[in-house]
């Protein structure tokens, strides 16, 4: 027999704003600041704050990796990949809250490429006609710690 969990949405964005919501995992839905669609509609990519809380709570019930993932709409490899990099690496638990802000630390550690500004463009240029390999360019600027667009951008 299938039970259904029932928890409440607290957080919608990173801004905070509650919004009151409840859903049952199982049915194919996710939420959305205005309503409940089906998940045939919503492409997710990310996995919310509140499918960890499902995972949280499944997990600890015992629930096996393919149940977890049929009851909040991804693939087992999804929740298995979730659970390896997000767990508690001191006792191997996985906590919901944990694993959000390893998750948002994460996204703020990403890279952004730098643009190819005025600045670096002159800077190349000078180094080229120096007789640097766009490599050694950007090797060079790695080195003294400033930021450079890739070699292959150089080339360009």
């Amino acid at each position: 027999m299938q039970q259904n969990y029932r928890f409440e949405i607290i957080s919608v964005s990173r801004e905070e704003n509650l919004l009151p919501c409840s859903t049952e995992w199982g049915k194919s839905c996710y939420f959305t600041a205005s309503n409940l669609l089906p998940k045939s509609v919503v492409k997710m990519i990310h996995l919310t704050r509140e499918q960890r809380y499902g995972i949280f709570l499944m997990s600890q019930e015992g629930k096996s990796r393919k149940d977890i993932a049929k009851a909040i709409g991804v693939s087992e490899s999804t929740i298995s990949r979730e659970l390896r990099r997000n767990c508690d690496k001191r006792n191997g638990s996985y906590d919901y809250d944990l694993a959000q802000r390893k998750y948002e630390t994460r996204l703020m550690l990403r890279g952004r490429k730098p643009v190819f500004t005025k600045e670096m463009k002159d800077t190349v240029i000078s180094l080229l006609e120096e007789g640097y390999s766009p490599e050694q360019i950007k090797g060079r600027s790695n080195m003294e710690g400033f930021a450079m667009v890739s070699h292959e951008t150089i080339y360009r």
